[in-house]
């Protein structure tokens, strides 16, 4: 009785041992594997033809190859990046597969569009209007003169008050739309004429010194630190404004500005630090094309041209209108008329009228 007693016990014994033995195999116990995830794909709402901006990065929550359905509106990168077309709009769809792994494929949509900023009802309102006269938008109001830095992610305009400059963040909607900076100088009154330049670092701008009476235009950094003066109006009589209207090149070495020389307004240009100052041309409200060899500017009959260095001035581009600047794209010119905002081809041809009653428009 007894031996049958350790018996039994022993074989329980022997059986826990191997019950726990298998119970601890490798240590651990795995696991099942994650069940697949879609890819989270960011990009950019909207890109800019003409524009090539790392703004327009696209992101992927893991490592991805990039497609997109249409090349002949944009192209895109290993990395990501995309570049439009430069001449089609319309609307992308983005796909990012996986390179390792059983994920699924993420998409995002992108809009490839041709915009047009431009300021209506004097220092007030700021819109927004595709090159082909559709979607019109207000982005927000209280200041005027608007110009988009070269990513099209933002801003400059004139505050309606507070002698300011106002920098805006914008997505293109006006829920997008939101006051990122308001730039004010103690010596400086109203400033205007703003241009970012296209590294969107620095401003260059038309402001009143009050400590010496005279408008001159200056450059500061963004958030308005590092303000130079870089020319100043001569002797100017009576009421009129002796310097203003200045714009960088596409390429950020020069500056455009219009300047009143012994009681005539002449196109001059300098370099973006304000050395070898130089008028080319009576006329003003100069503007260089995309590839800064030429400089788009206005006389009293309208738009003409004139190398950036120089040289004999083009004969009439667009009768009657002014202020004309070129697209990213170096294809199109926008311009004021006594009817609103228009645009046409480098050449003049295909003029068409976007906004009547409004005033200062920019790619």
């Amino acid at each position: 009785m007894k031996l049958r007693r350790f018996v039994t016990a022993f074989m329980l014994l022997v059986a826990a041992a191997l019950f726990v033995g298998c119970g601890n195999s490798g240590g651990t116990t795995q696991s099942p594997p994650p069940p697949p995830q879609t890819v989270t794909v960011t990009c950019a709402g909207s890109i800019q033809i003409g524009v090539i901006s790392t703004n327009y990065d696209c992101t992927a929550s893991e490592a991805v190859t990039w497609t997109v359905n249409n090349t002949a509106l944009a192209t895109i990168s290993s990395s990501g990046i995309l570049t439009p077309n430069t001449t089609t709009t319309g609307t992308v769809t983005v796909t990012a597969t996986p390179t390792t792994g059983s994920d699924k494929p993420g998409t995002a949509t992108v809009n490839v569009v041709d915009q047009i900023i431009y300021g209506e009802g004097g220092l007030q309102t700021i819109d927004l209007v595709n090159s082909d006269d559709s979607d019109p938008i207000q982005l927000t109001t209280g200041c005027g003169d608007p110009e988009f830095f070269y990513d099209h992610t933002q801003f400059v305009c004139t505050g309606v008050t507070g002698n300011n400059l106002l920098i805006y963040k914008s997505n293109g909607t006006a829920a997008g739309t939101t006051l990122s900076a308001t730039l004010t100088w103690s010596n400086l009154g109203q400033p205007d004429d703003a241009s970012p330049s296209p590294n969107g670092k620095t401003l260059v701008f038309r402001a009143y010194d009050t400590t010496v009476g005279k408008f001159g235009v200056y450059q500061a950094n963004v958030d308005g630190t590092n303000l130079q003066l870089l020319s100043q109006e001569v002797a100017c009589t009576g009421s009129c404004v002796g310097i203003g209207q200045p714009r960088y090149s596409y390429d950020g070495t020069k500056i455009v500005y219009t300047h009143v020389v012994a009681g005539q307004s002449m196109v001059c240009t300098m370099t973006a630090t304000g050395a070898n100052q130089s008028c080319l041309t009576a006329g003003g409200d100069g503007a260089f094309s995309t590839d800064g060899t030429t400089i788009f500017f206005t006389e009293a009959d309208g738009i003409h041209s004139i190398g950036s260095t120089g040289g004999r001035a083009s004969a009439l581009i667009v009768a009657g209108s002014g202020g004309a600047m070129s697209s990213p794209n170096g294809l199109k010119l926008v311009f004021g008329t006594a009817s609103g905002i228009s645009t046409s081809y480098i050449d003049g041809s295909g003029q068409q009228t976007l906004v009547t009653g409004a005033g200062h428009g920019s790619w």
